[in-house]
C-alpha cells in the first residue's frame, strides 16, 4: 500500500513581498511629496498676489482703470483713511434710480482705490432701512461730528479721532438731468462719470490737511450768495464747501476792507457801482499778494478802473454772434455767445480737452490783457473761434455797426508774476493772482454743470488757491451704458444651452468613459 505524501502549497519569497511592500512607501511618499510642493507652490503664489496685486481691466470704456496721477496722489497716503457709506434712497422714481445707479458705480470705483492704497479701508456700509444700522449711524455722526443729510454719500475720515473729514455727495460723481419741478416728465440722463475726480480730490484734501477760505462780496448787486435757485451760486458753493474750501460772506461796504483771513476774495459780477473806495480795499488786497475773482456784468460798475490798473482792458458792449435761424438763411446776431477756444498753455485749460472745450456767456464783455512794466503777465483764458462770427456791440444797439470790431474775442483772462527758473538776486516773489471772466452765467446754478463750466470753475479756484496739481484735465468720463439686445432666439438660447446642452454633453461623456473603461 502506497502512502501519498501531502503537497504543501509554495511559499512566497520573501525579497519579492519586501520589494513591493517598499514600492508601496516609496509611492506613498512621492505623492505626500507632491502634495507637498502643490501646497507650497500655491502658498507661495498666494503670498506673492496678495503683496503683489495686478488687476486687468477689460472694459471698454476701461472705467476699473485708476488714472497715472491718482496712483500717484494715493502712494503719498500715509495715515489710515476709513471710509462710511450711508445709504438710503426711499423711493422709485427716475431720479433715486439714476442717483442708485451712479452710486453703485462710484462704489465699484472705490474697490480700485482699496486695492492701490491698502491705507484706504471701507469701515461702514451702512443700509438706513435697518434699525440696526440707523444706530450706527447716529453713534458715528456723534464722533465725527457728521450731520444726518450726509446720506447716500462717501465720507472719508482720517485722523486718529476722526478730526480731518471729506465728504463726496452723488452731484460731485456724475453731472446728470434733475427734472426741473414735478411736472417735468423728461427722463433724466447721466451725461458725465467724475467719481475718480471727486475721489482723489477728496483724498488729497486729506493728505494736505489745510483748508483755504473763500469770501464772496456781497452787498454790490452779486450774485445772490448761496441761493439754489437758477439764478444763484447754491451748486457752486456746496461743491466749493465739499472741495475742503470754508465759505463766507463780506461785505466792503459794512465790513471794510477784505479780511486778513481771506484765500480767494470773489466779486460775482456785481450790478451797482463799485466806487475808488471800494477800489481801494481790493487794490490794497492784491498788492498783499490777494487771489482775486471777479465776473463782470452787462454795464459798467467802477471795477473796470481797478483791473485797467492790472494791465486788464474792458473793451466797451457786449460781445454778439452772428447765428442762423434753422434751415433758414435767416441771420441775426445773439447775445448767448459760444467761446470753443481755449488757452492750452495755461494751467486752467490746458489741460481740458480742446474738442470737448465748450463756454457759453451772455451778455459777455470782452477782454484784453497785456504785461505790466513790474512784469505782472496777463494771459488769455479762453476766446471765440472765427465760425460763428462775433463783434462788439460797443453801442449795444444789437446790430453790426460801421467802426464795431468783427472776429476773433478774449471772453477771460488771467494776472500773475511767474517766477523764473533762476530767479536773480534780489527777485521778490509776488504770489498776486487775478482772474476776470467777462460775464458770471457759467458760475450760476442754471449753467454751473452745462458743457464745460464747472471744470472751468473748479479749475480757477485751484490755481488761485495754488492747488495746480488738482487742476482737473478732462469733464469727467463719458457715460455709456452696453447692454444686450434681447430677443426670443438669445432667451431660448439662453435657456437650453447651458440648462441642458452644456450639461447633456458632459453626461453623455461621462457615460462614454465609464464604457470605455469596462470594454
Amino acid at each position: 500500500m502506497t502512502t501519498e505524501t501531502p503537497t504543501l502549497p509554495s511559499a512566497q519569497p520573501k525579497t519579492r513581498e519586501s520589494f513591493s511592500r517598499w514600492r508601496r512607501v516609496l509611492l506613498s511618499l512621492n505623492l505626500a511629496a507632491i502634495v507637498f510642493l502643490t501646497l507650497y507652490i500655491l502658498v507661495i503664489l498666494a503670498i506673492i498676489i496678495f503683496f503683489h496685486p495686478r488687476r486687468i481691466d477689460l472694459t471698454f470704456e476701461r472705467i476699473h482703470t485708476l488714472s497715472e496721477g491718482t496712483v500717484k496722489r494715493l502712494s503719498l497716503v500715509e495715515q489710515d483713511v476709513r471710509v462710511i457709506m450711508p445709504i438710503l434712497f426711499q423711493d422709485e422714481s427716475a431720479l433715486s434710480k439714476i442717483q442708485q445707479e451712479i452710486f453703485a458705480r462710484s462704489r465699484m470705483l472705490l474697490d480700485q482705490y482699496v486695492a492701490k492704497q491698502p491705507r484706504i479701508k471701507i469701515e461702514h456700509v451702512l443700509n438706513l432701512r435697518s434699525h440696526q444700522d440707523v444706530t450706527t449711524w447716529i453713534r458715528l455722526q456723534e464722533e465725527y461730528g457728521l450731520v444726518p443729510n450726509q446720506i447716500n454719500s462717501f465720507i472719508f475720515v482720517s485722523g486718529e479721532k476722526g478730526e480731518f473729514r471729506q465728504v463726496v455727495s452723488i452731484d460731485e460723481l456724475a453731472i446728470y438731468d434733475r427734472p426741473q419741478s414735478k411736472f417735468d416728465s423728461k427722463p433724466p440722463q447721466i451725461h458725465k462719470f467724475l467719481g475718480e475726480e471727486a475721489f482723489t480730490s477728496a483724498i488729497t484734501r486729506l493728505i494736505r490737511k489745510d483748508q483755504k477760505k473763500i469770501y464772496f462780496s456781497v452787498g454790490n448787486g452779486e450774485i445772490p450768495f448761496g441761493d439754489s435757485g437758477g439764478h444763484g451760486m447754491g451748486y457752486m458753493m456746496k461743491e466749493l464747501n465739499s472741495n475742503g474750501y470754508a465759505i463766507d460772506s463780506h461785505s466792503l461796504l459794512k465790513d471794510g476792507p477784505v479780511p486778513s483771513d481771506c484765500d480767494i476774495f470773489v466779486m460775482a459780477s456785481p450790478s451797482r457801482t463799485i466806487d475808488e473806495k471800494l477800489r481801494g480795499y481790493l487794490n490794497e488786497y492784491l498788492l498783499n499778494d490777494g487771489k482775486l475773482f471777479i465776473t463782470l456784468t452787462a454795464r459798467e460798475t467802477g471795477i473796470e478802473k481797478l483791473i485797467s490798473e492790472w494791465g486788464i482792458t474792458v473793451e466797451p458792449g457786449n460781445i454778439l454772434q452772428k447765428d442762423q435761424l434753422g434751415a433758414t438763411s435767416y441771420a441775426y446776431w445773439n447775445h448767448e455767445v459760444a467761446f470753443q477756444s481755449r488757452n492750452s498753455q495755461h494751467p486752467i485749460t490746458r489741460d481740458i480737452q480742446a474738442s470737448s472745450f465748450y463756454i457759453k456767456g451772455g451778455f459777455a464783455r470782452a477782454l484784453t490783457a497785456a504785461t505790466r512794466k513790474d512784469d505782472f503777465s496777463g494771459e488769455w483764458l479762453y476766446r471765440t473761434q472765427a465760425r460763428p462770427v462775433t463783434f462788439i456791440d460797443a453801442n449795444q444797439n444789437s446790430a453790426l455797426d460801421p467802426g464795431e470790431r468783427q472776429g476773433q474775442v478774449v471772453g477771460a483772462v488771467t494776472v500773475s508774476k511767474p517766477i523764473p527758473e533762476r530767479p536773480p538776486p534780489g527777485f521778490k516773489i509776488q504770489k498776486t493772482r487775478l482772474v476776470v471772466f467777462g460775464d458770471g452765467s457759467a458760475l450760476s446754478n442754471s449753467r454751473y454743470n452745462q458743457f464745460t463750466h464747472r471744470t472751468l470753475v473748479l479749475n480757477t479756484f485751484r490755481w488761485l488757491a495754488g492747488y495746480e496739481e488738482e487742476i482737473a484735465g478732462s469733464d469727467g468720463q463719458e457715460w455709456s451704458e452696453r447692454t444686450i439686445k434681447w430677443s426670443p432666439g438669445i432667451e431660448r438660447f439662453l435657456f437650453w444651452v447651458p440648462i441642458f446642452v452644456i450639461p447633456g454633453l458632459i453626461l453623455i461623456l461621462g457615460v462614454m468613459v465609464f464604457l470605455a473603461r469596462r470594454s
